[in-house]
């Protein structure tokens, strides 16, 4: 073991081949092993757990189960509140840092920070990407990808989301099955399920409509409201 720090890897009393670095990292480890806690109170809380790789100033501060054992969470705050969730990877200044869900990969300043319910399986990389992850109910199955990106999305599934911007506003529990491909595309879409918008600003004024699609720059900007429409170009 390595150990450097005030009260780092303090009660360490039969766990190998770890490396904690910082005051009080890992200060509740006892038995666990191969662990990297690098930070001021990094893994501070984990007791038995293998695997795990945690850089920064409270990272992972809450995680105390083998559960969660092999966790990633690198940034300020990352993961601040894993405890016992799984295969979660969460990297970036405040990353994913209120979710208790499992499967996320999160890469980004920001990105997920909000997600106070079990939200799973989600991957989000940009600044802010998901980070208004915090609905009534989780959140799954979901991919953002680009700054700002879903930055408002409570509560949706299956949604896949590629551009600075796209998909913004939406907060709704039936946002479900889109395709937002695109700078701005659906940026204003609220509520509505199975659009297919492809494009920069493709769709940005839609509200909230089912079953459309917008396919080209600027495809169908001026509709606010509808269904099954269809613009190309």
């Amino acid at each position: 073991n390595t150990l450097v720090g005030r009260g780092a890897g303090f009660n360490l009393a039969g766990g190998v081949s770890n490396v904690i670095i910082g005051k009080d990292a890992g200060v509740a480890l006892t038995t666990g092993d191969a662990n990297i806690l690098i930070g001021e109170g990094a893994g501070d809380a984990i007791t038995d757990s293998h695997n795990c790789v945690i850089i920064g100033h409270t990272a992972g501060t809450s995680l105390n189960n083998t559960d969660a054992d092999g966790s990633v969470l690198i940034g300020y705050g990352a993961g601040a509140a894993i405890t016992n969730q799984i295969d979660n990877v969460l990297i970036g200044y405040a990353a994913g840092s209120e979710t208790t869900g499992h499967y996320n990969t999160v890469i980004g300043d920001g990105a997920f920070s909000a997600s106070d319910n079990a939200s799973s399986s989600n991957v989000y990389i940009g600044q802010n990407a998901g980070s208004g992850e915090d609905g009534a109910s989780a959140s799954n199955n979901n991919v953002g990808i680009g700054k700002d990106c879903a930055e408002s999305s409570t509560e949706g599934d299956y949604n896949t989301v590629v551009g600075h911007a796209a998909f913004k506003a939406a907060n709704g529990n039936d946002s479900n099955h889109n395709t937002v491909i695109g700078f701005e595309a659906g940026k204003a879409l609220t509520d509505g399920h199975s659009n297919t918008l492809i494009g920069s600003i493709a769709g940005e004024s839609i509200q909230g409509g089912d079953g459309n699609a917008a396919l080209g720059f600027k495809a169908g900007d001026d509709l606010t409201s509808g269904s099954n429409c269809i613009f190309i170009g």
